[in-house]
């Protein structure tokens, strides 16, 4: 009796799933992208509306200290750069999923 080979079962399944984790780190690694971009200049905005009501509530009150801002192209062009990862990462993810879809139904 031989035992089967350890790198023909680990090549596989590789082939069976290697497709569909690839999409699934793909979709992280964007959306991942996309807040740590955006984590910016949501807090900017926070500051600015805090100053905002305690420049109007309270005039005698020190407004907060606004940071340095990136411009808005930066933001812009990382987050386009997430959500095409995302978009890649979900058509491997569909392929992947009509793929054993038509390997079940064979």
């Amino acid at each position: 009796m031989t035992s089967p080979n350890p790198f023909r079962i680990g090549w596989a399944q590789i082939k069976h799933r290697g497709l569909a984790v690839i999409a699934a780190v793909l979709m992280h690694g964007g959306v991942y992208l996309i807040f740590s971009v955006l984590k910016y200049p949501l807090g900017y905005q926070l500051i600015k509306g805090i100053n905002a009501l305690l420049s109007q509530a309270f005039r005698d009150h020190v407004l907060l200290r606004e940071p340095w801002s990136l411009p808005w192209s930066y933001y812009a062009r990382t987050c386009a750069g997430g959500v095409i990862i995302v978009v890649v990462g979900m058509f491997l993810g569909l392929w992947a999923t009509a793929r054993s879809r038509r390997q079940a139904s064979a």
